[in-house]
């Protein structure tokens, strides 16, 4: 799973991008990671527990902004959804 946030900056020297997931910070671990030059968070090996409400805040010593929130949901498909075609 990618998630980015867009903002516009004259420069990324001092730029602060955190993901907030249900209200709380995103830590940094094996499965997710924050791209900060793209302000893009990127979950690897999505789980269930991933789903819910996810927003950045990206900020410098210019001011702070936040995004619009993203809902994440997680939904599994039946193996018998897929047909397979000769």
């Amino acid at each position: 799973m990618a998630l980015h946030c867009r903002t516009e900056a004259s420069t990324l020297d001092d730029l602060r991008v955190n993901w907030y997931k249900d209200g709380r910070l995103v830590t940094m671990d094996p499965n997710a990671r924050i791209i900060t030059e793209f302000m893009a968070l990127h979950v690897i090996n999505t789980m269930p527990q991933d789903a819910g409400a996810y927003y950045c805040v990206a900020e410098n010593s210019y001011g702070r902004t936040q995004s619009r929130t993203a809902k994440v949901q997680f939904i599994s498909m039946k193996k018998s959804f897929f047909y397979f075609l000769d």
